[in-house]
């Protein structure tokens, strides 16, 4: 993640397309996450990333997801906590002062999916 850090503020003042230098796979200390696609623009499609999170690094366990709406409700409930927790952190690198660079929020758009697989864990 350090590297993902270093990258960021490197960034500071930059145009949007200079965000593409972002995209690949960060190690957290137990997740690993992958920008898969960054928005290029501000009327591009929006950015897309991946979350790994094992389950053994949680208190969750596979019997608790059996059920489909079981599965559903645990994809909303992380996805919202996560977009949360995104939107309220101070946020000290700004765009590059033209007119969309006040619109650089992150924006939760309810895709959120799991995969439990037996043999991931």
């Amino acid at each position: 993640m350090d590297n993902l850090r270093k990258k960021l503020t490197n960034l500071d003042g930059k145009g949007y397309k200079a965000l593409k230098g972002i995209q690949g796979t960060y190690e957290g200390p137990f997740y690993t996450m992958t920008v898969d696609y960054v928005q290029g623009d501000p009327f591009a499609s929006p950015s897309k990333l991946r979350l790994f999170v094992p389950i053994k690094q949680t208190d969750f366990n596979l019997d608790m997801f059996k059920e489909y709406h079981r599965r559903v409700a645990f994809e909303h409930f992380f996805g919202k906590s996560f977009a949360s927790v995104i939107q309220h952190q101070k946020n000290t690198i700004r765009g590059t002062g033209k007119k969309w660079s006040n619109h650089d929020r992150f924006t939760w758009t309810g895709h959120v999916r799991t995969n439990f697989s037996k043999h991931q864990y």
